[in-house]
């Protein structure tokens, strides 16, 4: 059977996938505590880079929440005598059940003094009214803290630095070479990358996007200088 046009632009991107999914993780790599956390390897190199246009931010609390949900939500709190300190409300669904009771689950980033436990989520179930269970781990008991070593030109670098060694950004012609970034201070948990890192190993990180997209999005250590965590372009190949 021929190979036609659209199966072979198909197949250049999954042999594209491919090849940086192997050069992502090497055997060598960093190490963090004895194991290996996927950093880029050889270090990218950010000497070339010039200075460029990056700012902090903060995202403020429940801003994802229209003000009609994040009503509900409170709602559903207080007659749980359930707390709503430390966590940022995302999202809000509801449906109803065999017995025609209501449902609703609250999607929520968690917060240690008021900043972001990257990929840390929790959902909080209810029916009729009735607090039910939670779905993921909630944190109580952390101690780092809160000041940032790494400065926001470096983290540019790094940033444009990875995207340049991107080539799947490349390949679809996608740049990035005159926009602002943005930088987000909080922690992440290593268990995310590293399964067999208990859950719970937070380090101080810096998480870093275009100031006006999503994606692409690189997490970096704060301890530690080229300390790449997790980078993804955005792009999905169906």
């Amino acid at each position: 059977m021929p190979i036609y046009n659209h199966d072979m632009k198909k197949l250049s991107y999954l042999v594209l996938m491919i090849m940086c999914a192997f050069a992502a993780c090497k055997k060598g790599a960093p190490k963090d505590d004895g194991l290996q956390i996927c950093w880029i390897e050889p270090p990218i190199d950010t000497a070339n880079i010039a200075d460029g246009c990056i700012s902090k931010y903060s995202t403020p609390v429940n801003s994802r929440l229209t003000a009609a949900n994040l009503a509900i939500a409170t709602q559903l709190f207080n007659q749980n005598s359930l707390s709503t300190s430390n966590l940022s409300f995302t999202d809000i669904s509801s449906s109803t059940n065999y017995l025609n009771q209501s449902l609703q689950s609250i999607r929520a980033d968690q917060l240690y003094k008021g900043l972001p436990l990257f990929y840390s989520d929790i959902i909080f179930h209810f029916t009729a009214g009735a607090y039910t269970s939670t779905s993921g781990t909630q944190f109580t008991n952390l101690s780092p803290d809160t000041v940032p070593a790494t400065k926001l030109q470096p983290l540019y670098k790094l940033f444009k630095a990875q995207l340049n060694h991107d080539a799947m950004l490349g390949f679809t012609g996608k740049s990035y070479k005159d926009s602002c970034m943005k930088a987000e201070f909080g922690y992440y948990d290593l268990h995310n990358q590293v399964s067999s890192l208990p859950v719970g190993s937070f380090v101080k990180a810096w998480k870093v996007t275009p100031v006006i997209h999503d994606y692409p999005v690189a997490f970096f250590r704060d301890d530690q200088l080229n300390g790449l965590i997790y980078y993804f372009n955005g792009i999905i190949i169906n």
